[in-house]
């Protein structure tokens, strides 16, 4: 950071910021010729194409699982961990959104969350996620403890991971996430600030002005062979990153 300069800062504003290939989404009482005309005022003066976008290579897996331990005097430790995931145009999207949610990304209906805190007490709070970028994503999972029970939380975390990758999940988790993800989609329209990000997302990764009448049909043409081949191929327990800040005293870790 310290050897970055004016003119880089400068530079990469001229080379990154420019109306070429820009999306401009308006959402409200306003017809489009009217948001032109506004548009086109406001940005009178923006010109340039945009340079080329480069293709980068996907990153890649460790080829095992990465520790990295860093020392604190913190009465709660945290953990997270992670390893490089699918981009938003993987057809595995909707079905990684399925699985995701009955493995960490459900809340209280997700198995790392009832396990670890609901049946263990061993946390308050513990979830995985997927996010996505046009190129790539990323898969985190991610929880907070005390020192002392810091292994537990994680062998149970890495336990509910591999499960995943072991064992088809059930009728009843299928249908309860493919319920909740189809009814809360339409509180994603509501009102004009989600409405613009819901439309910026569309039209960043090419979904089709469709795309809203389509996707609860795509959640709901998942199965539960297509949870089980997902979470192989896209969930690598023994192969990501593994971030713990801890009072390693007190944790004793073992990992």
């Amino acid at each position: 950071l310290r050897s970055i300069t004016r003119e880089d800062v400068v530079r990469f504003h001229q080379d990154f910021y420019r109306p070429g290939g820009a999306i401009a989404v308006v959402v409200g009482d306003i017809s489009r010729p009217a948001a032109e005309v506004r548009l086109n005022q406001a940005f009178a003066g923006w010109t340039g194409s945009p340079s080329e976008v480069k293709t980068f290579l996907p990153p890649k897996l460790p080829e095992k699982r990465k520790v990295e331990k860093i020392q604190r005097g913190v009465a709660q430790a945290r953990v997270l961990f992670g390893h490089p995931g699918p981009p938003r145009g993987d057809p595995d999207y909707y079905a990684v959104r399925v699985m995701n949610y009955i493995l960490g990304g459900g809340g209280f209906e997700s198995r790392i969350l009832r396990t670890i805190r609901e049946e263990q007490g061993l946390a308050y709070s513990a979830w995985s996620s997927f996010s996505y970028g046009l190129q790539a994503g990323v898969f985190q999972a991610g929880l907070g403890t005390r020192n002392e029970t810091a292994n537990r939380a994680l062998d149970a975390l890495f336990q509910q991971i591999e499960r995943m990758r072991e064992e088809p999940v059930t009728e009843k988790e299928l249908d309860d996430a493919k319920a909740f993800i189809t009814g809360s989609f339409p509180l994603s329209l509501s009102g004009n600030r989600n409405l613009v990000t819901f439309y910026t997302s569309v039209e960043l990764y090419g979904l089709g002005l469709d795309f809203a009448e389509r996707y609860p049909g795509l959640i709901r043409g998942v199965t539960r062979a297509d949870v089980f081949r997902v979470a192989k191929k896209h969930l690598h327990p023994r192969k990501g990153i593994l971030l713990i800040l801890a009072d390693n005293e007190k944790a004793k870790l073992r990992y």
